[in-house]
Parts: C-alpha cells; sequence; structure tokens
C-alpha cells in the first residue's frame, strides 16, 4: 500500500511512502520533481494535481491510500463514501486495478504485481546468509535489506552462479545499479557490503 499524505513541514509538497522495494523506487522516479528526504525518510513530490494524479497512475489507485486533506484539496466535491474510499482503502483491493498502457510500456512488473521475494528463500546463497545473519543475531531489518540485495544481484547474473562471478562482473553490476536503478548512497552500502565480499 503507498500513502500519499501533504508533508507536515512543507505543505507545497506530498509525502510519499510505501513498503522498501526496488520497483516501488523505481516507479516513483518517473514523478517530475521527486525527491527522498533521508530526514523524513520518505519520497517527496510537489504537492500539485499532476502529482497526484501519475502517483494514481504508476501505483495504481486502488493501490494508494491518500490522506483526507489531499482528498479535500483536489476532490472538494467528493462524498462521504468517496472520502472515505480514498482514506480506507480495502485491502486486498477487491480484482485488482486494471494498468494503463503508460505504465505497462515503462516498467513491465508493475511495483504492485512484483513476485514475492519468498520464491528465492531457497536458493543457496540465500540460505547461507541468512543462517549466518541469524547466528549473529542481526536485526530482522538488516536480515530483509541484505536478502533484498541479493535477490537483486541473483536476478542480475542470472543463469550465471554467483561463485562464477569475477570482479569485474561485480563492478558492472555496481555500475548497473546507480546508473541504471539510480540507487541511493544508503541503497548501495548494502549492496556493496553484500556484492565485494566474494570478490
Amino acid at each position: 500500500m503507498t500513502t500519499i499524505r501533504i508533508d507536515q513541514k512543507d505543505p507545497a509538497l506530498l509525502a510519499v511512502s510505501f513498503p522498501q522495494n526496488p520497483d516501488g523506487n523505481d516507479l516513483i522516479r518517473q514523478v517530475p520533481g521527486r525527491r527522498w528526504s533521508y530526514s523524513r525518510t520518505c519520497w517527496t513530490v510537489p504537492n500539485t494535481r499532476e502529482s497526484v494524479i501519475k502517483l494514481g497512475q504508476l501505483f495504481g489507485k486502488d493501490y494508494c491510500r491518500f490522506d483526507e486533506a489531499v482528498v479535500r484539496l483536489y476532490k472538494p466535491a467528493a462524498t462521504a463514501p468517496e472520502v472515505e474510499q480514498a482514506v480506507n482503502p480495502a485491502w486486498p483491493p477487491a480484482g485488482g486495478a486494471p494498468l494503463s498502457k503508460r505504465t505497462i510500456a515503462t516498467h513491465p512488473k508493475p511495483f504492485r504485481y512484483t513476485p514475492p521475494t519468498r520464491e528465492y528463500d531457497k536458493h543457496p546463497v540465500i540460505v547461507a546468509i541468512t543462517n549466518a545473519l541469524r547466528v549473529q543475531q542481526y536485526s530482522y531489518k538488516t536480515l530483509k535489506n541484505y536478502k533484498q540485495a541479493l535477490i537483486t544481484l541473483i536476478r542480475y547474473a542470472g543463469a550465471k552462479p554467483l561463485d562464477e562471478l569475477t570482479k569485474a562482473d561485480y563492478q558492472k553490476y555496481l555500475l548497473f545499479l546507480t546508473g541504471k536503478k539510480r540507487y541511493a548512497s544508503s541503497t548501495m552500502n548494502v549492496h556493496i557490503n553484500r556484492s565485494v565480499g566474494p570478490c
């Protein structure tokens, strides 16, 4: 679920938050004027009708929870049931939201349809790292972040086993994350910690 509210520090911005997911980050980067706020620990976008429409198109209107102030601002004639639907949408949405042609063209695996990471739970590298982190009593959040970083690497490597990747392969992978994915430095640190180790 993506939450959209008027920012408390700056009413000219909307604060947008969603579960940590690289695909969600890829989607929001398509919103003009978006920025990651370290102090707020969420994304911010301009507080405009265009931003609201764009977020609804990218993430799926039925997958967004709008703050009541946002609904009242951009849809002042909304009825009480319409406001309630926007503020407290049913979860999971019945039937799902239809995909726009623009979303399909720009992002073939939309955020809300990204398969769960459980499909990688039995991968030998994931099992080994998960067990090692649990023995060392790392937090659940750290374990989750490292696991997601490894899944991204596994997807990037494709059929090639991770133990066969060279230092040059890892360097290309990190360039892919910064150039194509445009990951923030904090996210890159997790990927570097997990990726550089085998070299």
